[in-house]
């Protein structure tokens, strides 16, 4: 199944033969959780496997998708 994700690294997952399937690309901050929401819905429904959500903190998004049922969302991150 593909794999839902808003802004990855899509050579990098096209690479390691993963399906992406956008969700949007935005640059307002307040539509963050819709698509947060979305995301989980997709997985939860088994749409998809599993769902990237990348944006500044990632903790906003992680706690929208976790209020879908069957949902565990994380915030991982690295130091740069």
């Amino acid at each position: 199944m593909p794999v839902s994700a808003k802004r990855p690294d899509q050579a990098a997952l096209a690479t390691a033969g993963i399906d992406v399937r956008m969700k949007a690309l935005v640059s307002r901050v307040s539509g963050l959780p819709d698509y947060a929401r979305a995301v989980a819905h997709e997985v939860s429904e088994q749409r998809a496997d599993f769902g990237i959500l990348v944006c500044g903190s990632g903790i906003g998004m992680a706690i929208t998708a976790n209020k879908v049922d069957g949902i565990r969302a994380a915030n991982v991150s690295t130091g740069i």
